[in-house]
């Protein structure tokens, strides 16, 4: 007889969920594409048109492709080449983001007669440079930002709307820009010294220009 030194315990470890915890899932993590497969065609379109409610937080990319059906879910972005004069480069204030130098220019552009690329030196000829409010730059993840918090002793958790609640007095959430087009943050809570303490965290977490 040979005695055997474990015991047997349960982990619950199944990929499945029900409809209340997939819209709690998708409220709390905000992705910015969804792509929904594996499911009957009314499952489907009722968590598609849950991640399309303006309470979901979610309203992005939304896709239900059919079997064999293929995406493309990639950025579209454009990029444009310019070179900067000597003189403008030097008033810029450059930031370091990751493995890459920030910065915000205003000047005015020059276009060469041959296919040289085209230079942006300083405003010289009298326009006045429209203002323009700070830009944080970077993911505004809610999930990477609690961390953060949680990391300076500052208590958090997720509301039922996705709402990043600190210290029960300040709320975390995020707002759509519609005339830049990008999402942001808005901090919202009564002047305190906790809300001024988690504003100056959430400010450090991004780079501004």
């Amino acid at each position: 007889r040979v005695q055997v030194n474990c015991y047997v315990t349960f982990v619950d470890m199944e990929g499945r969920t029900d409809g209340t915890s997939s819209s709690n899932i998708i409220v709390q993590l905000m992705p910015k594409r969804v792509v929904i497969v594996h499911g009957s065609h009314a499952s489907t379109q009722a968590l598609a048109t849950l991640c399309y409610d303006s309470q979901a937080s979610a309203k992005k990319e939304v896709y239900t492709p059919g079997i064999g059906e293929t995406l493309n879910v990639s950025s579209g972005i454009n990029i444009y080449k310019i070179k900067l004069t000597d003189a403008l480069f030097k008033q810029t204030r450059l930031l370091s983001v990751q493995e890459s130098m920030l910065g915000f220019v205003s000047g005015q552009i020059q276009y060469a007669q041959n296919d040289e690329l085209p230079v942006l030196g300083v405003n010289n000829a009298g326009m006045e440079s429209r203002w323009l409010p700070p830009m944080m730059v970077g993911d505004p993840k809610l999930s990477a930002l609690r961390a953060v918090l949680n990391g300076r002793g500052i208590s958090t958790y997720f509301d039922t709307e996705g709402t990043l609640v600190c210290n029960n007095s300040v709320a975390i959430k995020l707002a759509a820009n519609k005339r830049r087009k990008t999402e942001g943050l808005q901090i919202q809570g009564n002047l305190s010294e906790d809300f001024y303490l988690i504003r100056s965290v959430v400010y450090g977490h991004f780079a501004t220009v």
